[in-house]
């Protein structure tokens, strides 16, 4: 049981989404950070952001969301898995 552990958390930690042709990392701390992003910025809003291969980006409030929610929706898939 605790290999299996190790290995969801090693999986979590490798999470990465595309997002119109951009690379996001989706581990856990990079989920926070693009929800405490998501939680001040406006509806027209662009940030600046290092993708998984570490280049910059502008990116739009929408992109952002929509990394989140894939990244979200992969730890979860990750999470139930037996």
């Amino acid at each position: 049981r605790q290999r299996w552990k190790d290995n969801r958390a090693a999986a979590v930690a490798a999470i990465k989404v595309e997002v119109d042709g951009m690379v996001f990392q989706g581990d856990e701390t990079s989920q926070t950070r693009m929800a405490r992003s998501l939680s001040v910025m406006k509806d027209d809003e662009t940030i600046r952001w290092v993708l998984a291969d570490n280049t910059p980006a502008q990116v739009t409030k929408a992109q952002l969301v929509e990394a989140l929610r894939l990244a979200g929706a992969e730890q979860a898939r990750l999470w139930v898995q037996e």
